[in-house]
């Protein structure tokens, strides 16, 4: 009987060990990388896009680092970021993802040099669009994975 409750407890405990520390893993590693845009403006590898690692489970950070920076690296690099990531999801067809792509570049997106106020608007119609959009381009439990749609829609 303990021999079966052991084994049991390994079977629920570990994942779920597992799971957490992944997810606490990509959290603070995001977070940091926010941060550090916040202080010095991003540096580009020619291996890398963005300048925030992580995926689509970078995109509910982005979308929320955008609503308080004031740093302009901030801004270029979670824009950038989450069209990237939107335009690399796999959607069935290209026009969906074409389609994705140009509503967040025609309705949703500012640049640092935007005034305070048109940042804010465009912010919340951004937020708006992700509160709406966010299980088509990312799902939170699927922490080990940075393809978080990709993997059942090709």
């Amino acid at each position: 009987m303990k021999l079966l409750l052991l084994a049991l407890a390994l079977v629920v405990v570990l994942p779920l060990l597992i799971w957490t520390g992944t997810y606490f893993y990509w959290d603070i590693k995001i977070r940091m990388e926010i941060r550090e845009l916040e202080n010095q403006p991003p540096l580009r590898s020619a291996k890398t896009n963005t300048a925030v690692s992580g995926g689509c489970r970078a995109l509910p950070y982005l979308v929320a680092a955008l609503e308080t920076t004031r740093s302009r690296a901030v801004i270029a690099s979670a824009m950038l970021g989450i069209v990237l990531e939107v335009g690399d999801t796999g959607r069935p067809t290209v026009d969906q993802e074409t389609a994705a792509i140009e509503e967040l570049f025609q309705d949703h997106m500012f640049t640092p040099q935007d005034p305070p106020d048109v940042r804010r608007k465009n912010y919340q119609q951004l937020r708006a669009w992700w509160d709406a959009n966010r299980t088509k381009y990312h799902q939170w439990w699927r922490v080990w994975s940075p393809n978080c749609s990709r993997s059942g829609e090709k």
